[in-house]
């Protein structure tokens, strides 16, 4: 009961700024995530199936929580940072070449 008043607390002060509701959230499906991080559902699959945005799976459909979709974004931003950005799918140029 306590955990309950707690949680509607936090979710009653996310009412000011909404931008920050899916703090708020247990969990997030892909699609939340695709919208908070601004990407594609195919980039979204492919770091999940990497390991490096962790999921779970609920029935048929897949979660994640909101620490690990900030945790995945911050190793984007740090693999930015040190120069080596991250490639999921290599275009379809490179992979011609890497063909060849």
């Amino acid at each position: 009961m306590a955990m309950k008043k707690m949680l509607l607390a936090e979710v009653r002060g996310h009412e000011q700024d909404p931008q920050l509701w899916w703090k708020a959230r247990l969990k997030l499906s892909l699609a939340e995530v695709c919208e908070l991080a601004g990407e594609a559902m195919p980039l979204i699959r492919m770091a999940a199936a990497s390991g490096q945005l962790r999921t779970f799976v609920v029935g048929r459909r897949r979660f994640a929580r909101p620490a690990d979709v900030e945790a995945w974004i911050d190793f984007l931003q740090a693999q930015s940072d040190a120069g080596k950005p991250v490639v999921y799918q290599a275009r379809p140029q490179a992979r011609q070449q890497a063909s060849a």
